[in-house]
């Protein structure tokens, strides 16, 4: 038997409730950006909960979106670099190679940090830099 209330209630909210800005969502976020793959996903998350009151979870938030732009700058330059070196020169595959590594590991280290903070309830120390 059914309880009353589970009938009413709206099955929408249930799925609503997984796309709150909370330190759950933040954590999935950091694990999507070290997917490679979601990233499209975890930088709609963090484009869509930017505007949250809670000042800790802005700078999760922006520092998603940064990690996530150095992740595509970097990895579209070394490709470009890359091709490039196909045509003229093999130092340049070893320098794209080198740079899209370099965008791969800053990633990795930085979605570390914030999965280690989040985490802990810390609050990042600098969220607006481009290191670490």
């Amino acid at each position: 038997m059914q309880n009353t209330d589970d009938k009413n209630r709206n099955p929408g909210m249930r799925l609503r409730s997984f796309f709150l800005s909370s330190r759950s969502n933040i954590f999935l976020c950091y694990l999507m950006t070290l997917s490679v793959m979601l990233c499209p996903v975890a930088l709609l998350f963090a484009i869509l909960f930017a505007e949250t009151q809670n000042e800790e979870f802005q700078a999760h938030y922006h520092y998603l979106r940064t990690t996530i732009a150095l992740l595509v700058i970097g990895s579209l330059t070394g490709c470009l670099l890359i091709v490039l070196g196909a045509s003229l020169s093999s130092l340049l595959i070893f320098a794209g190679l080198a740079f899209a590594g370099a965008a791969l590991v800053l990633t990795v280290l930085r979605c570390s940090h914030g999965l280690i903070c989040t985490t802990r309830g810390l609050t990042l120390r600098n969220h607006r830099t481009y290191f670490i």
